[in-house]
């Protein structure tokens, strides 16, 4: 992954921001890095997305148009406030604001995410927020924006998809939901379990 960002950065002098724990290659190349404290990405990510939200610099067209149940989303954010995330973070409240303030003025924004993430006890919480950063930004369905969680074996995302786990059909699709599974039922020419064997 590195060999590709860096051949990226080059080609299209991107704005890098790295958050990390540890300072590697790819902090050395940033534009800033910040270090927060291990397994506290999910503070951060919340905070910079509340203090967007709260001082009005959320794209209201985009998250009208894609996004449900915003006002709950909100609401959820409440603790996480700029003092509480650099309690536990230790990434200072200013430069979280300054963070904040690239990410809206950016063009476009897109994030990139590992193993680091998503292995945490909290990683799928964390995937979310990533998420919920980018879409408060409108930084979804425009060149160069997006989210890209990038997995740590070959194929294991096509194995996903593909309905190799036994509690999905192929896309996701819930082996105990029936109308799916009547779907595949037909397709398969098959009768299929209604809940996943183990």
């Amino acid at each position: 992954m590195h060999q590709e960002l860096n051949e990226v950065i080059n080609f299209i002098k991107i704005h890098l921001n790295v958050f990390d724990i540890r300072k590697h290659e790819m902090a050395e190349r940033a534009d800033n890095f910040y270090q927060p404290k291990p397994g506290t990405d999910l503070v951060w990510l919340s905070a910079v997305t509340k203090y967007i939200i709260d001082n009005d610099l959320h794209d209201t067209a985009f998250i009208d148009e894609w996004v449900n149940d915003f006002e709950a989303y909100r609401t959820s954010l409440e603790p996480f406030t700029m003092d509480f995330a650099e309690e536990t973070t230790g990434i200072t409240s200013e430069e979280l604001i300054d963070f904040a303030h690239q990410v809206v003025n950016a063009k476009s924004v897109s994030i990139c995410w590992a193993m680091g993430v998503t292995q945490q006890d909290i990683g799928s919480d964390t995937s979310t927020a990533i998420s919920n950063l980018l879409l408060a930004t409108g930084n979804y369905r425009k060149p160069g924006s997006g989210a890209y969680p990038l997995r740590g074996h070959n194929n294991v995302q096509g194995c996903s998809d593909m309905g190799s786990m036994p509690d999905q059909f192929p896309g996701y699709q819930l082996v105990t939901d029936d109308e799916v599974r009547a779907r595949f039922e037909r397709e398969y020419g098959e009768s299929l379990p209604s809940h996943p064997r183990t």
